[in-house]
């Protein structure tokens, strides 16, 4: 009796660490995450909505995306793109801060399954920032007193 249950119990482990990991399909991660870091420039379809801009390193271009408000005074959206030849190394968002648009975000990182997080983010908290792992890139999410910043890096980067 007790020799079946081992093999079962050893069954099940085995089988367990064949079964893919949701981590290993980074496109679906990024795809999901809504950032095209890790995939090639030429293919974006709305590079048209960026203008280039400048880089201290001549191996990297930058493009940006800048949005105002409706009285055209302060920016309330900037989307920041380097890319390395033809290949999307980071990007970066800046937008007003929502508590609850930062929990589903939360949510739907932690549901991409990541490797390691770390920080800690209360509203009550002037700053706050935290990073989630993953293996072909990382994000790092920043708070300021009213805005937030969101950080897609390539581990190649």
């Amino acid at each position: 009796m007790k020799e079946r249950v081992f093999i079962l119990i050893m069954s099940a482990l085995i089988l367990f660490s064949c079964t893919p990991s949701k981590n290993k399909n980074t496109f679906e991660i990024e795809t999901k995450l809504g950032t095209i870091v890790n995939q090639k420039w030429s293919d974006y379809r709305y590079k048209s909505h960026f203008k280039k801009g400048h880089s201290r390193d001549s191996n990297i271009e930058m493009y940006s995306r800048l949005v105002k408000d409706e009285n055209g005074e302060y920016y309330i959206f900037t989307n920041d793109i380097y890319v390395r030849n033809d290949s999307v190394i980071w990007q970066g968002y800046n937008k007003s801060f929502d508590y609850n648009e930062f929990l589903q975000f939360d949510s739907l990182l932690l549901e991409c399954n990541p490797q390691n997080v770390t920080g800690d983010f209360t509203p009550e908290d002037k700053y706050m920032k935290r990073t989630y792992y993953f293996n072909s890139l990382y994000v790092e999410i920043q708070k300021s007193p009213y805005n937030y910043h969101i950080f897609f890096y390539s581990n190649g980067f």
